[in-house]
C-alpha cells in the first residue's frame, strides 16, 4: 500500500538518530594502517519503539549508515594542474531507505519505514 498526504497511521517503530563519536578523526587517524581500504561502519540511525499515532506529511530517502576511513592521496598531475594531496576522514559507501515523515505533534516528525506504518484512516474521515 502506497500512503497518500495526510492519511492517518499508527507507528510502531521509527529511525532515531545515533551521534558519531566525537573524535573520529582521532580514532580513525589511530587504526589508519589496520582499516585501510575496509573502513569503519557507522550507523547513523537506528529503529526504535514507539506506539504513537500521526499524519503522513511527505516522503524521503535517509542514509540509515556509512562506512568512514581515513586516506592520505598523493598529488597527481591530470597534464592541465595538480590535484593536491589530500589526507584525513572520507566516507567508502553508505546505506539509504525510503521513509514517510509522520507528524505526531505540532513539533514532532518521525522518520518512519513504511513496514512499520500501520493504516487508521484517510484525510478527513
Amino acid at each position: 500500500m502506497k500512503y497518500e498526504l495526510g492519511d492517518r497511521v499508527k507507528i510502531k517503530k521509527h529511525w532515531k538518530r545515533e551521534p558519531l563519536p566525537y573524535n573520529l578523526d582521532e580514532m580513525l587517524e589511530e587504526q589508519h594502517d589496520e582499516i585501510a581500504g575496509c573502513g569503519i561502519k557507522f550507523d547513523k540511525y537506528l529503529k526504535t519503539q514507539c506506539n504513537e499515532e500521526g499524519f503522513i506529511c511527505g516522503a524521503r530517502s535517509l542514509k540509515t549508515s556509512t562506512t568512514l576511513s581515513y586516506e592520505y592521496h598523493d598529488a597527481i598531475d591530470v597534464g592541465v594542474g595538480m590535484i593536491p594531496e589530500k589526507e584525513g576522514v572520507e566516507q567508502l559507501d553508505s546505506e539509504h531507505v525510503n521513509i514517510y515523515l509522520v507528524a505526531t505533534r505540532m513539533n514532532c516528525l518521525r522518520k518512519v519505514s513504511k513496514e512499520d506504518l500501520e493504516f487508521i484512516s484517510e484525510w478527513g474521515k
